[in-house]
């Protein structure tokens, strides 16, 4: 143990990992993770035939459900399962970085980054499967830089597994891959024609590890094609993708201007520095091997989103910026390769306290989001009103408060969506949570009763009203 705490970096992985597991110990969740947390109530054939029904493939998943059945649905334990990732993350990052590099000062950039910025502490504690998806295809972006520099077999082996796993987290891990996979493979050719016995083994290793699931993703994608709930790409969805790796805001719109210049103040920096190195790159006729390194680690993150803006375009929007978390852990390292470039001291200090400011504008507003967001308000809401009024159904206009969130929460509730219920069928009374952001005008002639305003996860701002006995529609 003291050997461990000798080293900096290690210490700053523990603090970071303390922090991240702290975040965890509240009742918080928001409907995507409504969702997973009830699937996790279902035995192991159902769960899966139900995520087949769904968009996503099952690994995560799968891995959840082991860690459910050892120790509980406990909402804190399966939260810490999504810190897990990010803990060996930062772990692999220092051991590749410091092999590659010989860079104390890029493995500590990259590990704060990777732990701290906003969009990284958010993932890390949700119930979802974005930070195993950056787990995946950034070990795949360490393992592609190993093979390149080392050749050895075991690495190889290893970057065919990292794609594999990767592609049973997430669909558009697929995409990510298939950069990763490219550059490599280009480099390799580049390098020397003997790699092209490698590439082909490589993929076709990748392929096969994959084979069990890709009919069923294939029509996973052929029904989001037809049915799913975006309807269009426009400048806000871009907008969200371009802040993406800075902002916490995940689920929300572009944010208020005092927010958007701790975003857009790292945004810009990046930007300068991607200019920066490509001009150092072209001076220097592309024989700065860190520079390249740097331009190269901006395809990923930036392929995926022209993918996901083309696509959305000319076929049908699925897109949204949180699928591309799984790049941006190769878009840090290439920041803190960029960095370590910047040769004035001055200016590189400069860099650092911008993205300083940046994470803790993400520390305030992660702990804000996991303790302070009116969700154990609510929940006593409720509690309370079960012994008060004599009701037990939940009517809503809020989809995901229909069929995850609140079922999740209260199981003692039916709860109904507006559109597929009327209040004609009961003779009791019912709640109705009505979201704050639509007219609520039609409740004046219903006899309703408001009797809370509140929020769950800082997601959805409702009012609850009771109402007895009047014709819905």
């Amino acid at each position: 143990m003291k050997k461990v705490l000798k080293d900096k970096l290690n210490i700053l992985i523990i603090f970071i990992s303390i922090f991240l597991i702290l975040l965890c110990f509240n009742r918080s969740l928001w409907g995507d993770e409504a969702w997973t947390a009830i699937i996790m109530k279902y035995d192991f054939k159902e769960m899966i035939r139900e995520i087949g029904q769904d968009v996503h493939p099952p690994l995560y998943f799968v891995l959840l459900k082991l860690i459910v059945t050892l120790f509980g649905q406990h909402i804190e334990i399966m939260k810490i399962m999504s810190v897990i990732p990010t803990i060996i993350l930062m772990a692999i990052g220092k051991k590749y970085i410091k092999h590659i590099f010989k860079s104390d000062f890029i493995a500590g950039v990259f590990i704060c980054l990777v732990g701290l910025m906003p969009s990284c502490m958010h993932m890390s504690v949700e119930l979802r499967m974005y930070s195993w998806s950056i787990l995946f295809v950034t070990w795949s972006a360490f393992l592609g830089c190993e093979i390149y520099l080392h050749g050895q077999r075991k690495d190889k082996l290893l970057f065919a597994l990292s794609g594999i796993l990767a592609a049973y987290t997430h669909n558009f891990n697929i995409i990510s891959e298939i950069f990763v996979y490219m550059i490599l493979f280009i480099a390799l050719l580049v390098k020397d024609k003997k790699y092209i016995k490698d590439i082909l083994i490589i993929s076709l290793i990748t392929i096969l590890g994959y084979l069990p699931w890709l009919f069923i993703s294939f029509k996973q994608v052929m029904n989001v094609n037809n049915d799913f709930w975006l309807w269009s790409v426009n400048f806000t969805d871009i907008a969200q993708m371009l802040i993406y790796p800075f902002n916490s805001l995940c689920h929300n719109e572009i944010p208020n201007l005092f927010v958007l210049i701790f975003i857009g103040l790292p945004l810009l920096m990046t930007s300068l520095l991607f200019i920066v190195v490509l001009k150092t790159t072209i001076n220097n006729h592309f024989k700065n091997q860190k520079a390249n390194f740097v331009l190269l680690c901006y395809i990923p993150m930036y392929g995926l989103m022209m993918f996901g803006v083309v696509y959305g375009l000319l076929i049908r929007p699925i897109f949204v910026a949180r699928y591309l978390h799984s790049t941006i852990g190769i878009f840090f390292l290439g920041l803190a390769v960029g960095i370590s470039l910047i040769k004035k001291n001055s200016l590189k200090n400069v860099a650092i306290i911008i993205l300083i400011c940046n994470m803790i504008y993400g520390c305030f507003f992660n702990i804000q989001r996991e303790y302070f967001n009116g969700t154990e308000d609510t929940l006593a809401f409720f509690e309370k009103a079960k012994k008060e009024y004599s009701t037990r159904t939940i009517v809503t206009d809020i989809f995901l408060l229909s069929t995850t969130v609140m079922p999740y929460y209260e199981t003692q509730y039916t709860t109904y969506s507006n559109t597929v219920y009327s209040l004609e069928q009961s003779n009791q009374p019912i709640f109705y949570i009505a979201d704050q952001k639509n007219d609520q005008s039609f409740l004046e002639n219903m006899n309703a009763k408001k009797l809370y305003s509140g929020n769950i996860d800082n997601e959805y701002f409702f009012d609850v009203y009771l109402i007895n006995n009047v014709e819905f529609s």
